[in-house]
């Protein structure tokens, strides 16, 4: 298929996410895709196990230098939104060669760690031992460039062999043993090793933490009210890669069943659509795996001291808040600059320097594991 090359990169995308959901069927899941496309690009069911996967994808980057180079490069952008806890989480890499041949790289939250992390071979170079602690991965943009030595069939990124990976999508019918990949998400993301412990010790000094901020914030009645206003309407469309419904499942919903199915987002209910029938939708959300909230990974938190991001700023000068939305050219009535700061610790986020991250505490209660919950709902009645 050669003209896969020419496709533009969304429909380059989509069209990989059709491969992948094909691949699936034909191990006996059945698959469903979103009604609105957001984060997670698939989920899949066999025996009454759930699988959600995230589909990275890319065509050769060095087609034009590949006799030269001697290996195929690829690209693609993993994120820390990308990191959930739920060890039924997955994804899968598609690399699609010079022959437009289909590789696939089925990877658990636990492998994508051991990659970045513990299979690194030592270098000299790395300020940190986890990839996952640069500041790339906290901007989003920690782009990997998996390559193929095409003499010696070997996959590899960052010195990490990846032919272990190709094509086991028998990972996903394995009995999972483990409750949560929490604490490795924590242990190769934190830098401060004080933040990497779950336990009711950290609760409580994120609680602090907040109460004070809190605290703060309430000097400021206007400005905790407009806090709070951008906090509801903190939704995941503000992710640039929210792509709106997918235009193909407009023509197999009708009127009622679009109304019922749209009253479950209000609960934070995200839909799948089944592949191969419309007789049924499946919810899916990601909660609090103790207080049952849902956990919205649009919400952010201070990377240094957690302290959560209230969508504020903050005056550089005397330390007043402002509503996060104020002019770019506003000052503060003291003269200040507004700028986006932890109202906390002080930290600043400008340049390159990432502060303000998606949290690793529930928002509501500071457990520090999420794991997803799914809903069959039927149309037949509707």
């Amino acid at each position: 298929m050669r003209d896969i090359e020419r496709f533009p990169n969304r429909e380059f995308s989509f069209f990989c996410e059709f491969q992948v959901a094909f691949e699936l069927q034909k191990r006996g899941w059945k698959v469903y895709q979103p009604l609105i496309d957001r984060y997670i690009d698939l989920i899949a069911i066999k025996n009454g196990n759930y699988r959600t996967i995230q589909v990275k994808s890319s065509r050769i980057e060095n087609l034009l230098t590949l006799s030269q180079d001697g290996y195929e490069s690829y690209g693609l952008t993993m994120k820390p939104k990308d990191l959930f806890h739920d060890v039924r989480h997955f994804y899968v890499w598609v690399f699609v060669d010079k022959d437009s041949k289909f590789h696939y790289f089925v990877l658990s939250v636990k492998d994508f760690i051991d990659i970045r992390y513990y299979k690194l071979p030592p270098s000299s170079r790395r300020r940190y031992p986890s990839l996952l602690m640069r500041g790339e991965w906290r901007w989003g943009t920690d782009r990997l460039h998996p390559h193929y030595f095409i003499q010696d069939n070997r996959w590899e990124v960052e010195g990490v062999k990846l032919n272990e990976y190709e094509n086991r999508w028998d990972k996903l019918d394995e009995i999972i043993n483990v409750r949560s990949y929490n604490i490795e998400c924590l242990n190769a993301t934190e830098i401060d090793a004080t933040w990497q412990g779950v336990d009711a010790e950290i609760i409580k000094k994120w609680q602090d933490n907040n109460k004070k901020a809190e605290k703060k914030l309430n000097l400021y009645p206007d400005v905790k009210e407009s806090s709070s206003k951008l906090l509801l309407r903190e939704t995941i469309e503000d992710d640039e890669n929210y792509g709106g419904i997918i235009d193909a499942h407009l023509l197999r919903l009708n009127e009622n069943e679009a109304k019922q199915i749209f009253q479950e987002t209000a609960e934070n209910w995200e839909v799948f659509l089944p592949l191969e029938s419309t007789d049924h939708v499946l919810l899916f959300r990601p909660v609090c795996s103790q207080c049952g909230n849902y956990w919205n990974t649009s919400l952010k938190e201070c990377f240094y001291c957690k302290t959560k991001y209230f969508r504020i700023k903050i005056c550089d000068k005397c330390n007043r808040p402002y509503p996060e939305n104020v002019k770019p050219t506003q000052k503060c009535d003291c003269g200040g600059n507004i700028i986006k700061k932890c109202i906390n610790c002080g930290e600043v986020e400008k340049d390159r320097k990432r502060v303000f991250v998606p949290i690793t505490f529930c928002w509501y209660c500071g457990t520090r594991e999420n794991k997803f919950e799914f809903k069959r709902m039927s149309l037949n009645n509707l």
